[in-house]
């Protein structure tokens, strides 16, 4: 009889404790660590055989964080187009600006009529060039073109201006970055016209990058 295996109907078998019948035999029972066994055999050949794609877990990276201004002022003939947005939070280290979305919108009868569009200017933020002429093209931001005229429910017609990042791709960039943006002095114009005798209303999105760094995932 071969004495390497025990016998099934060995009384024996399922003793508590060390089983003198069972060491070194060969049998489901053996003494050994099965962890120790196996866990050496995640190995990169191991998932490059089978296609296995390993888990690193989240992958993250740093990018300059952004920061969301948004603004919004009704002006009127007191204003003579001009208006300092004050930001509840300086922000340092700035290294761009971009112009989002820009709107302004206000009644046809408020003598918006027959203006093709507003010329924004931001006295921090003043990137475009011009010609030699008088007009206020040159160290611009942004200009607002008219969107539409609609009706404004029984209250006459409403005049709409915008300019939107997709279309118009107004940026300002710093180099080296702008060591702080704690305001912003902003002034209108009608075409080529200091705005003085309107009453309209101007909402801005931009968002402003920083050096701060934020990570993602």
């Amino acid at each position: 009889m071969n004495t390497n295996y025990t016998l099934i109907n060995d009384k024996n078998l399922y003793r508590r404790n060390i089983n003198s019948n069972l060491v070194g035999m060969n049998t489901q029972f053996k003494n050994v660590n099965l962890y120790e066994t196996n866990k050496n055999l995640i190995t990169s050949e191991t998932l490059k055989k089978y296609n296995v794609i390993e888990n690193k877990g989240l992958k993250s990276e740093l990018i300059n964080r952004p920061y969301k201004l948004v603004l919004s002022h009704g002006f009127d003939s007191t204003d003579n187009g001009e208006h300092t947005f004050e930001l509840n939070k300086p922000l340092k280290d700035v290294v761009s600006v971009k112009l989002q979305k820009a709107f302004i919108s206000g009644t046809t009868d408020s003598n918006l009529a027959g203006i093709d569009y507003f010329i924004l200017h931001i006295d921090e933020l003043s990137k475009n060039y011009g010609d030699n002429t008088t007009n206020k093209f040159a160290s611009s931001f942004a200009i607002l073109d008219n969107h539409m005229v609609a009706d404004n429910s029984g209250s006459g017609s409403k005049n709409y201006y915008k300019n939107v990042f997709n279309e118009n791709g107004d940026i300002e960039y710093f180099d080296p970055p702008k060591n702080v943006l704690a305001r912003l002095n902003v002034k209108l114009f009608k075409d080529d016209v200091f705005l003085n005798d309107k009453t309209l209303t101007l909402r801005l999105e931009l968002l402003i990058e920083t050096k701060e760094k934020l990570k993602v995932y």
